[in-house]
């Protein structure tokens, strides 16, 4: 069985207490070109907090980051939650900061990119260049639980950039240790999602696409392809008018686009380009000002805002374009986008169907174990969860963020019972080695090709994922893309790792990766399973497997029912739909593809529990994360499961002897209890006689 390392700690595990001076030690840096990340303390268990919060209680919470939102007492950090935080206190953010270093914790700082505040305005009267204004001239607001009565900006002008780098400048000075940039490709497409029938759009926008119109097409082609007989500032604006965008938010890819509707394509792609060209810059302002100016080095991150949105959304995924200038990401929880939405109804989802580890592997592909922090979202999640004390499902959200080798943000827990969250947070932390030094044994892979012109077909990735962690079957996320990045060269090496790799879909591939995976299947033996209607290798559509020089391609079956995704496979038809059926499928598929069986076995026929496993040579134990989403979200309460069983395979996890010991530790009781574990065929079966929510099964 192969094994792909994906992290060993050698630092201590403790973080409780640590010398501020010591921060910028910590931080030595590799070359960026490399695949991983250089080593900081982000690379240890962390507790981080969602806003700041009294030194008392975050040491009930055993918090190692206090701050995040409220951070920085800047004019656009403040918090929308709790603007009466324990950060007000303070005469200055630096007091506020170094009184949290002091107390033995870190800080963090986010500063919001998509808007700024009215008090803003009013001390900088040139920041009106970069707002959104709808085609009518109005400024676009915020919705009304953001304080400061705030307005969307464009993220690409000047101007923007400049307040941006000053904001960041200030938080260098305080000394935070990480920087958040909060929804940095947010750009002015996200000001539409408040109120289509109101787009909006700064003047610096609508002049740069103007430009780019005459230096780009003469007068005949205007009339042709975008339906403008002038290249007039209030032209355009009209004929932005006609853009349907409920037609776009049915489906991210009509099959019938209008003049108005190119033009606004053309419009949202010249936002992409000069984002990321802005985005660039401001990132490296911030870290030549903190290196060369304070004489220190700082994390910074990005938050992605709706990585996790089942749409198609130009403000979230092209982050991936430029992921390494990033030292971490953060996302929010918007799973509920794909919720049906009714009068009446939640606008999401929770579990058995809410689950977040097809996240976690993508982060951990990109940036590396703990390096993916997720934030509750400041909209309806967040009030249902805090206001309706749903303190258990908080529980689950923090054991499956560190069990998926990232990190959950923790809410403002004064509004929740205290007691649970601070049991989860003190056992993640006092056994902070159950989430470390891991050698993940995968034996499928999931090749995520990003490309940005087909971002619809995330959806058959994260169907994927969620199929084979639901179905027990280890897994690990290989990312690349299109573009010119860190990940654009595929590895022959990293496929060889792995027995089959899922490849979503083999749109967007460029041609060199299609002879890297070409080579793992013809020359190496590898698999190669195919889940999209068009694959472009040189094997028949036909569903079925189908030999290719010493490996094989497998394409599965077509879908033509109900699916969002027309003509789709069953990856995006369980994303969709989360239908059985196409799990079933897609377990089947994998386990046919692995002799000998898969490493991790447990009952296929539920979805309601699942498992994640990984060795620990060093220690010579495997830890196996068992997680329970047989939720009740009206009484905020998770169904026991009696009696489970899980079979692993020993030797697969580099265990060579006979005879194991076996212990169960869970944040919900005091202490370890003995488990039952025999050998038969191979495998070591271990039986657990209740999972309430989160139990951590270690296997000498």
């Amino acid at each position: 069985m192969m094994k792909s390392l994906c992290l060993i700690i050698c630092v201590a595990i403790s973080v409780f207490p640590f010398s501020h001076d010591s921060a910028a030690a910590d931080l030595s840096r590799r070359d960026r070109s490399d695949r991983g990340h250089p080593t900081t303390w982000m690379d240890s268990v962390q507790i981080y907090s969602y806003v700041a919060t009294s030194t008392g209680n975050a040491r009930r919470l055993s918090l190692t980051v206090n701050g995040v939102w409220n951070g920085c007492a800047t004019e656009n950090t403040a918090g929308s939650l709790l603007p009466e935080t324990f950060l007000w206190r303070f005469r200055s953010e630096k007091a506020f900061v170094d009184n949290t270093h002091r107390a033995g914790m870190r800080h963090m700082s986010a500063i919001r990119c998509a808007f700024a505040h009215a008090q803003s305005f009013q001390e900088r009267p040139e920041l009106e260049e970069g707002v959104c204004r709808s085609l009518s001239g109005v400024f676009l607001k915020i919705p009304s639980w953001y304080i400061g009565n705030p307005s969307f900006m464009c993220q690409n002008s000047p101007v923007s950039q400049e307040y941006m780098l000053r904001l960041a400048r200030r938080a260098v000075d305080s000394g935070t240790d990480a920087i958040l940039l909060d929804e940095p490709f947010g750009d002015t497409f996200f000001s539409q999602m408040p109120d289509p029938d109101m787009p909006g759009y700064s003047e610096w926008d609508l002049k740069l696409l103007a430009r780019d119109l005459s230096d780009s097409f003469d007068s005949h082609q205007l009339q042709t392809i975008y339906g403008l007989s002038e290249i007039e500032l209030s032209s355009i604006r009209e004929k932005l008018k006609e853009v349907d965008f409920e037609k776009w938010a049915a489906n991210p890819a009509p099959p019938d686009t209008t003049p108005a509707d190119r033009l606004w394509l053309r419009l949202r792609r010249n936002q992409l380009k000069t984002n990321l060209e802005a985005k660039s810059k401001l990132v490296d302002g911030i870290r030549q000002y903190s290196r060369h100016v304070r004489g220190r080095e700082i994390l910074v991150g990005a938050n992605l805002a709706g990585l996790g949105a089942a749409t198609s959304d130009s403000g979230t995924i092209p982050v991936l374009l430029l992921a390494d200038l990033f030292d971490f990401v953060a996302f929010e929880m918007t799973y509920p986008s794909i919720g049906v939405v009714s009068k009446g109804a939640l606008p999401f989802s929770t579990p058995p169907r809410a689950k977040w580890m097809p996240w976690y592997k993508l982060g951990s592909a990109m940036w590396g174990p703990h390096r993916v922090l997720v934030l509750p979202s400041e909209g309806p999640f967040m009030d249902w969860l805090t206001g309706g004390k749903r303190v258990n499902y908080l529980c689950l959200l923090l054991a499956e963020a560190y069990a998926g080798q990232g990190a959950l943000l923790v809410p403002p827990v004064e509004e929740l019972s205290k007691e649970p969250v601070e049991q989860y947070t003190k056992f993640i932390k006092r056994n902070a080695g159950f989430y470390q030094g891991y050698e993940e044994v995968a034996p499928i892979g999931i090749l995520y090709s990003y490309n940005p012109d087909n971002e619809s077909r995330q959806w058959s990735y994260w169907g994927l994922a969620q199929a084979l962690y639901e179905s027990g079957i280890p897994f690990s996320t290989i990312f690349t893309t299109s573009e010119k990045s860190r990940w654009h060269d595929l590895s022959l090496e990293l496929l060889k790792e792995h027995r089959a790799i899922f490849l979503p879909t083999a749109e967007g591939l460029t041609p060199d990766q299609r002879e890297i995976i070409d080579t793992y299947v013809q020359e190496c033996g590898g698999t190669v399973i195919l889940t999209e209607p068009q694959n472009g290798f040189s094997v028949p559509d036909e569903s079925g497997s189908h030999r290719y020089g010493a490996g094989r391609f497998v394409v599965m079956g077509k879908n033509h029912g109900a699916s969002r995704a027309p003509q789709c496979g069953p990856a995006a038809a369980y994303w969709t739909s989360y239908s059985d059926e196409y799990r079933a499928a897609i377990a089947d598929t994998a386990v046919a593809c692995l002799e000998g069986g898969s490493p991790v076995i447990i009952p296929r026929e539920q979805r309601e529990w699942s498992a994640v496993a990984y060795a620990q040579s060093d220690s010579n134990r495997v830890i196996v994360h068992v997680l329970n989403y047989d939720y009740d979200s009206n009484r905020d309460h998770f169904r026991p499961k009696k009696n489970i069983v899980i079979r692993l395979d020993p030797s697969a996890y580099g265990l060579k002897k006979d005879s194991y010991h076996c212990e169960a530790f869970s944040p919900d009781r005091e202490h370890p209890i003995d488990l039952t574990c025999s050998q038969a065929g191979g495998y070591v079966e271990i039986e657990l006689p209740e999972l309430h929510l989160y139990e951590v099964i270690v296997l000498r």
